[in-house]
């Protein structure tokens, strides 16, 4: 199945690009879309698993545009054409 992934900074940098398309088996999770991406592409993987499998970021999730903590990437259920956002949250004033 086929998993669109639109990636925010600092993310998309270690891709080169703001989107991507990657195939996972199905049925998949929002983590095994992660892993998939990861293969695709590395650097971007070693950005979301960080060093001791922790990533220095904390970035939120969404499957078309409905919050998945990161933390139930593993219990997100995906489908073929999905869309997972990935993105790092700001604040300020």
């Amino acid at each position: 199945m086929r998993v669109t992934f639109k990636l925010g900074e600092p993310l998309w940098r270690s891709v080169g690009k703001r989107e991507v398309a990657v195939e996972a088996a199905a049925p998949a999770t929002v983590g095994d879309a992660l892993v998939a991406l990861g293969a695709a592409y590395p650097q971007a993987g070693e950005e979301l698993q960080g060093r001791g499998g922790r990533s220095d970021f904390y970035y939120s999730l969404f499957v078309n545009d409905r919050l998945v903590l990161f933390a139930q990437k593993d219990q997100a259920q995906v489908k073929d054409g999905d869309t997972i956002s990935i993105l790092l949250p700001l604040a300020g004033g």
